[in-house]
């Protein structure tokens, strides 16, 4: 065994010896650009979006159906594509976007609510009033809300702008649909 390990340390040193280093006959350095595919699928589901707020549904749709097909696991692309559904009154092609979305990522919340917003759009408004409901209670904005519950004198300084009152008609919202059904 020290024969074998005695024989490849010679090798090795003649390696270096004899041999001079790559980057002294180079001519221009290697580059290496980590993440640049990404760059690309966030400008075009940048430019669908744009394209979106814009009006304009039918390019945004090529837009991100190009990102979704170039990288089927980059999930913004899925939330902006499930947003051109909703506005093309196509509300279970949303949803099932919005769930490939947090299938990708969880905490995703505006998928949640978008979900939520196409459930609402279908009448099935028990779905979407639970989704709104698990939305809030995972928040962080809702765990400082129960801290503040808790400790009465924090509350002012833990909930500050207009969080609370945004809930609270969110949720009669919503009380009143299912009323209304």
């Amino acid at each position: 065994m020290h024969v074998i390990l005695q024989r490849i340390q010679l090798f090795v040193t003649l390696l270096l010896v004899t041999g001079s280093p790559m980057a002294a006959r180079a001519s221009e350095p290697i580059t290496v650009v980590y993440g640049h595919g990404r760059a690309w699928l966030m400008d075009l589901t940048i430019t669908g979006q744009t394209q979106l707020e814009k009006g304009d549904l039918e390019a945004a749709q090529r837009s991100l159906d190009t990102v979704l097909k170039a990288d089927p696991a980059f999930y913004p692309a899925y939330y902006v594509r499930a947003r051109v559904f909703l506005n093309r009154g196509k509300f279970q092609e949303a949803i099932q976007d919005c769930n490939e979305a947090l299938r990708k990522d969880s905490t995703f919340a505006e998928a949640s609510l978008l979900r939520a917003k196409a459930n609402y759009d279908l009448g099935r408004y028990g779905e979407s009033l639970k989704e709104i409901d698990h939305v809030i209670t995972e928040s962080p904005l809702s765990r400082r809300f129960r801290q503040s519950v808790q400790r009465p004198r924090l509350a002012a300084t833990k909930l500050s702008g207009p969080i609370l009152p945004k809930w609270t008609a969110s949720r009669q919202r919503c009380d009143r649909g299912l009323q209304a059904h």
